[in-house]
């Protein structure tokens, strides 16, 4: 059984699927260096299709995310969009009173339409084609992406994002493999619509730089965000109607067509205390809307996904709840992700229909992209070698060799292996750098990241190490950089790889049998430092997708301060 799962909205990707695992799966942001590039990932579907030997006929099924995607807009489309539809009133108010009406979903179809016709000319059927509802979908990734959907128990499973098929949060039980939804929240009361807005108002771009906003956040006083923190209450609460179940909004208009009241309402607040204001919102909100969803439904596991969840000082929260027991949150839960949930549904549907057994790879290291071999390297460096002073060797030994660099205080890039899926570097496409050495962060914003000065970096923590830096009472695996942990006293070891202002970590704990190439590097690194983890950054450009291949690594070390870069089985070293 062969399925396509296919997300063309933002952040676009593809996987393929067969007989209970994911064989591949990338987005297409690393093929047209387009990062977070938004529509339909043709590139993503003509490599799956050629790197397996498959012809469109080959597939039984393409299950697209979500009944509705929003049209493609490169980012200044999307900016002046916001800009401009905040000043058209009267337009919103037709525009909200048409989307609850049966006009919606004629225009529901005609998208639909439009997606099957873009599918069809890649050679596909119009019987090959089926859709999935868009939290269906997170709720479907996070569920038998766990390790409970198996094990008969019952299980909580939650969603939460700025929006999908009008609705932005789900409330779910899991058990026995069938998800069961309790209730939802429409998207006109989201909460990740308002941190959105709220990022495009202090200048940054909504849909990928809310993260910033949650970096800056720990550097504004409590005291000082009050204020701002009252203004986010204003607009947006949990329905006590419903006991806490669902979001609701105090405000008249939908939360997406609130810009300008946002601006009214911050004007001269400050803009880390606008932050702090909106994050300590946020992690509030959302952990009294979970605290309700236990208390009713009596369940302590809990399963999460959507793009709220990319926040991880909201997941920090959750886990030191005391009444969550075991949680899992799917690694980069944004929309990308929502093609594993696609075909995973699918597959366990029609299992289920024909009463069949459901034999699904347990979910694991989130290695599914293209893979670097060595026969590849050489050519590629020879080419490079006539535009660049460089070095380059084979070295057999290249796991310690790049330990050894990092443990003399060197920064590596890496990429080797099966590239990692999502918005977190693990290791495959990843910087190195000793964690201990502070001056490290300035070194990698100047030579390569040109990140913003308060955002932290994040260490790669050997699994033997862990309690060693941080505090995991729970012991919540966390090998996919989703979550953040108190540190403990031995966090000078890897001072450069926390955040400076409130000293948390989002790290990986690298596994062994997981990785055991990017393990081996940081034992090396040990040996000699008795440091059991290094910082870690993804290997791209500022403002550019982590890289995909062979040619994308050796653009961006062409174009940037590295010295060192590893490339699959070889150490290529600038000479100047």
């Amino acid at each position: 059984m062969l399925l396509l799962g296919i997300h063309d909205g933002h952040n676009s990707s593809a996987c393929l699927f067969s007989d209970g695992e994911i064989l591949f799966a990338i987005q297409e942001e690393r093929l047209t260096n387009i990062k977070n590039f938004f529509g339909l990932p043709i590139k993503c579907i003509k490599l799956i299709l050629k790197k397996f030997n498959l012809s469109p006929c080959d597939i039984d099924k393409v299950i697209l995310n979500g009944f509705k995607v929003p049209n493609p807009v490169q980012v200044n489309e999307m900016l002046s969009s916001i800009r401009s539809n905040q000043k058209k009133k009267f337009y919103n108010i037709i525009k909200q009173i048409a989307r609850n009406s049966p006009i919606y979903n004629l225009y529901v179809n005609n998208n639909k339409s439009h997606r099957i016709k873009q599918i069809v000319k890649l050679g596909f059927k119009v019987s090959q084609i089926d859709f999935i509802e868009h939290h269906l979908a997170h709720a479907s990734s996070a569920y038998y992406g766990s390790p409970w959907w198996n094990k008969n128990k019952k299980v909580l499973i939650l969603t939460l994002d700025g929006g999908g098929d009008k609705i932005c949060s789900t409330v779910s039980i899991g058990e026995n493999a069938i998800i069961n939804r309790l209730h939802s929240s429409p998207d006109s009361n989201s909460i990740g619509i308002l941190y959105s807005l709220v990022t495009f108002l202090l200048g940054f771009v909504p849909l990928e730089h809310e993260y910033k906003l949650m970096g800056l956040a720990p550097y504004a006083s409590e005291k000082n965000s009050i204020t701002s923190y009252k203004t986010f209450s204003s607009y947006l609460c949990l329905d006590s109607k419903n006991k806490n179940l669902t979001f609701n909004r105090k405000i008249i208009e939908p939360i997406s067509s609130s810009y300008s009241r946002l601006r009214s309402d911050l004007e001269l607040q400050r803009f880390d205390s606008v932050c702090r204001g909106l994050q300590d919102f946020c992690e509030d909100i959302v952990v009294k809307w979970i605290k309700s969803s236990i208390k009713e439904t009596k369940i302590n596991t809990l399963c999460l996904s959507g793009g709220v969840f990319m926040n991880v000082k909201v997941n920090k929260r959750i886990m030191e709840l005391p009444e969550v027991q075991e949680l899992f949150i799917f690694p980069s839960c944004g929309d990308e992700t929502n093609i594993f949930g696609a075909v995973w549904n699918n597959y366990i549907t029609y299992k289920t229909e024909r009463n069949e057994s459901i034999d699904l790879k347990s979910f694991g290291p989130f290695y599914f992209g293209s893979e670097i071999k060595n026969e590849n390297v050489e050519p590629a460096l020879r080419k490079l070698k006539k535009e660049l002073p460089i070095n380059y060797n084979y070295r057999e030994d290249i796991n310690d060799y790049v330990g050894e660099l990092l443990g003399k205080n060197e920064i590596v890039a890496r990429a080797n292996g099966k590239m990692e899926f999502g918005a977190r570097a693990l290791g495959n496409r990843s910087i190195l750098a000793d964690a201990s050495d502070l001056k490290n962060i300035r070194i990698l914003n100047m030579m390569v990241k040109n990140r913003d000065f308060w955002m932290p970096f994040a260490p790669a923590i050997m699994s033997e190490y862990e309690k060693k830096y941080i505090i995991n009472k729970k012991n919540i695996p966390s090998p996919y950089m989703i979550l953040s942990y108190d540190t403990t006293s031995s966090r000078n070891e890897i001072i450069a790889a926390i955040h400076q202002a409130d000293l948390t970590a989002r790290p990986q704990i690298v596994y062994k049998d997981w990785n055991h190439e990017y393990h081996s590097i940081i034992a090396r690194y040990e040996k000699i430092t008795n440091t059991g983890g290094l910082l870690n950054t993804s290997f791209n450009l500022h403002g550019f997708p982590i890289v995909n291949g062979i040619n994308d690594a050796l653009w961006v070390f062409k174009n940037c301060g590295l010295k060192f870069l590893q490339l699959g089985d070889y150490i290529v070293e600038k000479t100047i």
